[in-house]
């Protein structure tokens, strides 16, 4: 496990500024209609958190290009929304099917503006809400205003679960350290005590 992380370290320290560019296109995939079946935006952005604890990358750095590309993923679909409409939901698309529709537009419907923010932490229907709110050709501005509240959000989310993961990691192997040394030297103190106790036996 230690090997593994220190090569994953050592392959990001090396990727030097590109890191926030994976970061950007994790981000950006993960909310755009189809590509977050494919890509696992949430995963990337959760490991390289996880080792933003040993201070190759920026965490801060991290939660601002991450939130970046989310809005920017949720805008687009909100464009394609107004743009397309219903003329893309299919029972052949990945995304848009008349179920999945139908499931984003009650959920649109029973939270309004709000569904924008919150749809975006539900995995069934977080591609399809801003969709939704472009065919609904919901004010741009109040899009816009919870599609970055939801953006900074997500990102906080899983850029924070992956800071304690790998802070806890970090502080767990250095914990074994520790334990290590305890249990070599109380077995050493044992040895030693033992030879003693034999010697002074024999006298």
């Amino acid at each position: 496990m230690e090997s593994l992380v220190s090569s994953l370290v050592e392959t990001v320290s090396q990727m030097g500024m590109y890191v926030y560019v994976v970061v950007f296109f994790a981000a950006f995939a993960e909310t755009v209609l189809g590509l977050g079946l494919i890509i696992p935006g949430s995963t990337i952005i959760l490991a390289l958190s996880a080792l933003a604890t040993d201070d190759h990358i920026s965490i801060w750095f991290i939660i601002i290009v991450a939130s970046f590309g989310a809005i920017i993923g949720d805008n687009i679909n909100y464009y394609l929304g107004r743009r397309y409409g219903k003329k893309w939901i299919s029972e052949d698309s990945w995304v848009l099917t008349p179920a999945n529709y139908e499931r984003g537009n009650k959920f649109f419907k029973s939270h309004g503006a709000k569904s924008v923010f919150f749809g975006r932490f539900i995995p069934a229907i977080k591609e399809v809400i801003p969709f939704i709110a472009g065919i609904s050709s919901m004010d741009k501005k109040r899009f816009y205003l919870y599609n970055i509240l939801g953006g900074v959000g997500w990102s906080l989310q899983w850029t924070g679960i992956g800071y304690f993961f790998g802070y806890s990691i970090t502080t767990a192997q250095s914990w074994i350290h520790r334990i290590q040394l305890i249990i070599v030297f109380v077995v050493i103190s044992a040895v030693i005590y033992y030879a003693t106790s034999k010697m002074l036996t024999k006298k």
